[in-house]
Formats: C-alpha cells, structure tokens, sequence
C-alpha cells in the first residue's frame, strides 16, 4: 500500500532591505506532517495544543508552538520532533539534551534580556537554523555538524566543543564567541565576522573563509591546510607555528601579521600583502605560488608597487 501525502504549504517572506530582517508566516494543512501532536495536549487534532505542561522530558513533537512564549522554562531532556517554532520566545530556558530533529525555526527569538537559552547537548544535526537570533546561546556539546547558521547572530555564544563539522556559518556574526574544543573541520565562514576568538591548536582543515573580516583572533599552532582565506582580513594576526599548506591566501591582507614558523608549502600567496608581515623561519616548497610581494629585498619590494600600481 502506498500512502500518498499532500501537502500545501505556504512560506510568505518580507525582508526589509535596510536591516535583513524579516517575517514568515508558516501554514501547514493537517496532512503536512502524518504523525499528531499528542493527545496530552492536543484535543481536536490540529497540532495546536489547547493546553501545555512545561516541565523537563515533555514530548511536544510534530506539535505547532508558532509564536510561543517559551522563555524562563527547564524544558531538558525533551522531544521537540519536526515543530514548528516560527517567531517563538525561548530566552533564558533550558533545552539541554533534547531532540530538536525537523525543526521549523524560523524567526525564533532567542534572546530577551541578558541571556539566551542553555541548547547544551542538543542534536541540530543537518537543522536549518538560518537568520536566527542566538546572542548568548549555549551550544556546547551539541551537534550542528552539517547545519546551516547562515545569516545568524551568535555574538558571545558557547560553541565549546560542539561539532561544527561541514556546517554552513556564512555571513554571521561570532563576535566572543567560545569555540574551545570544537570540531570545526570542512566548515564555511564564508563572509562572517570573526571578533576575538581564540583558534589556538584547532584542526580547522579545508575551512572556507573567503572575504572573513578577522580581528583579535588567534591561529598560533592551528591546522589550517587547505583553508581558503582568499580576500580575507588578516592584519595583526597571529599565525605562528600554523600549518598552512595547500591554503589558498591569494588576496588576503596580511599586513602586520605573524607567520613565523609556519608552514606554506604550496600555498597561493598570489596577491597577498605582507607589509610589515613577520615571516621569519617560514617553510615554502617549489609549488608555494608567490609574487614579488612577499620579497622583502629592496628589488622585490619595487617590483611590488609596480606590480600594484598595474593591479589597480
């Protein structure tokens, strides 16, 4: 027997050009979803409870909690499969080890007030978390490998050894954000601000983070090979001891920066800036791509301002 399901659902979005934000209006028919919200708290099977008990290990799945106040609440260890969150208030609550697997997150507001709420342990594996605001979110221990959190604000969020591994961050804000011990391999940065953060000894191979503006952020003994820093902003920088192989830097402003010790065996250098750069002891092999601009001898460094003279 094939069951087939119908489903209509209608995503109207306004997006307000000057500030990025946005509205969604999220109208599921009953037959989006087969399985019901539970009977505990639904009485006449629209997935819209008529009554709610909030307490750790409730079971909420596949319910609709649009436009929710569910701040200041210990909801952890709970199931929340496949609902819908649209432009709810979770500031301040604690969902820490539950199940958030389908979720509908759009608009969420997670912050109201001073802190945002404790996720620690929360599987968001594959979840589309775009454009949400997450300021002060605990994230630590939880899985968002594979997860999109483009657009987000993550401003002094705890992402302590949470798995980030081919998640999407493009064009976020992590201003003090806490990454210690995370697993942040074949991630994409891609256009994010990066504001004092500390990358000291992390694995960060085959990372994307073209055009990243980066400030206080420290790479001393980090893995960075094959990571893609084209165009990006590396000025005062600490890279010492890096491995940055097979990286592609070509672009990059590296003015002022440490890459003492580090390693460059065939990386893209091409067009990069090294005005004031501390090169020291730096390792290079036959394929690094280079120009006249990472010379510093007097010849090279003419042919440099030639060379950028032209470039312009």
């Amino acid at each position: 027997m094939i069951l087939i399901v119908t489903a209509l659902i209608v995503v109207s979005i306004l997006i307000d050009s000057k500030d990025n934000s946005y509205e969604i209006t999220y109208n599921p028919t009953l037959d989006s979803i087969p399985e019901k919200c539970s009977s505990l708290y639904d009485n006449d099977g629209d997935r819209i409870p008529e009554v709610l008990i909030l307490q750790p290990n409730v079971d909420l799945s596949f319910c609709l909690l649009d436009n929710k106040n569910l701040s200041n609440m210990d909801l952890n260890n709970g199931k929340f499969v496949s609902i819908n969150l649209a432009g709810s208030n979770l500031s301040n609550s604690n969902f820490s080890n539950s199940d958030f697997s389908g979720l509908n997150p759009y608009g969420l507001k997670l912050i109201s007030g001073i802190t945002g709420p404790n996720l620690k342990g929360v599987e968001f594996k594959k979840e589309d978390i775009f454009r949400t605001n997450l300021i002060e979110t605990n994230f630590s221990h939880s899985n968002l490998s594979n997860a999109n959190l483009s657009y987000a604000n993550l401003t002094k969020s705890d992402l302590s050894y949470a798995d980030l591994s081919n998640s999407v961050i493009f064009y976020s804000d992590l201003h003090n954000v806490n990454l210690t011990g995370a697993i942040i391999v074949d991630t994409d940065f891609s256009g994010s601000d990066l504001v004092n953060i500390d990358f000291k000894d992390v694995d960060l191979k085959n990372g994307n983070f073209f055009g990243v503006t980066f400030s206080e952020v420290n790479f001393k003994n980090a893995n960075l090979q094959k990571v893609n820093f084209s165009n990006a902003y590396l000025v005062n920088l600490d890279f010492s001891n890096a491995n940055l192989s097979n990286a592609d830097l070509s672009g990059a402003d590296l003015s002022g920066a440490i890459l003492s010790n580090s390693d460059l065996s065939d990386t893209n250098l091409i067009g990069a800036y090294f005005r004031g750069t501390n090169l020291e002891n730096v390792i290079v092999s036959p394929q690094t791509k280079t120009d006249y601009c990472f010379n510093s001898d007097f010849f090279n460094r003419v042919l440099c301002k030639i060379y950028r003279i032209i470039e312009k």
